[in-house]
């Protein structure tokens, strides 16, 4: 059965929803495509671990509990955030999340929610020394790269 499925650079608008069929994907890439969401069809992949959205023009991720049941890492680099999407915080097992250059300013307080998270990169986003510091001490446990 197919575990993993690259679908990068196929300048993808939308994903059809019967990729929820694929019910042993671990591995999905959608890495540069043309995507202005995550896939519904994909949040309800039972198998699913990692999910690469790098380079597509996604600004919010419209998660509910439940989404992902078991994704460890996620890559929403250069993506257009502005906030950093608090709703990875609904996938309680998620312990990476890969977000430099996604335009990123301002960080919820409700991030201190991501209690499994090892790895946070948010390099090359628009942080202040400030805000900086504040994760520091807010995710004193995670690999920052900031």
């Amino acid at each position: 059965s197919l575990k993993d499925l690259d679908l990068s650079e196929n300048n993808l608008t939308e994903i059809p929803s019967s990729i929820c069929n694929l019910t042993q994907l671990t591995d999905l890439w959608f890495d540069e495509n043309q995507l202005s969401k995550i896939p519904i069809g994909a949040k309800s992949l039972p198998s699913l671990e990692y999910l690469g959205l790098f380079s597509n023009n996604i600004k919010s991720l419209d998660l509910k509990p439940g989404d992902f049941p078991s994704l460890k890492s996620i890559n929403l680099c250069d993506n257009s955030f502005a906030s950093f999407p608090i709703e990875l915080s609904f996938i309680e097992q998620l312990e990476k999340i890969t977000m430099w250059s996604s335009e990123i300013y301002l960080i919820p307080e409700d991030i201190t929610k991501l209690s499994r998270l090892k790895y946070l990169d948010l390099q090359h986003n628009n942080l202040t020394d400030e805000q900086k510091g504040e994760l520091k001490n807010q995710l004193p446990e995670t690999e920052l790269k900031l």
